[in-house]
């Protein structure tokens, strides 16, 4: 009877310890990542609204007059390209205090004649997300009376 009690023993001990083996190897296995599966945290926001979306920059498409008259009105319409926005707005970043901006049209009525090199003047166009500049020199002079 001695010898089957410590069959028994050696039996029990081996089953014991493959279970346990078993048990180990599927919790290992269990955490490498399968097809699609992503181990982490998971985020309580959707992942679709942590994706951005492509928007395209607005461009400027026209070339400003760069010569004016003192006296005289300056006008510059400013043609500009944005496949994905109708919304555009154009500011003066930077300018001469008469210089003006109503929609797409940059305007006024110079004063004074600028300095040789001209007057820096900074145009910018956004769609709300994405901001494009055109700068140039505007050269103001007094008209030669004939």
């Amino acid at each position: 009877m001695m010898t089957f009690s410590k069959a028994r023993k050696s039996q029990s001990l081996i089953i014991f310890s493959v279970v346990i083996l078993i048990g180990a190897g599927v919790s290992i296995f269990s955490k490498i990542p399968r097809g699609g599966d992503v181990e982490g945290v998971e985020d309580d926001r959707s992942s679709a609204s942590s994706v951005m979306e492509y928007n395209e920059i607005p461009v400027f498409k026209s070339e400003p007059p760069i010569n004016g008259y003192v006296g005289e009105i300056y006008s510059y319409y400013v043609s500009v390209s944005d496949s994905d926005s109708s919304d555009l707005e154009l500011v003066l970043a930077k300018g001469p205090s008469w210089l003006n901006v109503n929609n797409l049209e940059v305007y006024g009525v110079p004063f004074e004649e600028t300095s040789p090199n001209g007057e820096k003047v900074v145009l910018e166009i956004s769609d709300g997300v994405n901001s494009s500049y055109q700068t140039f020199y505007l050269n103001i002079v007094t008209r030669d009376e004939d």
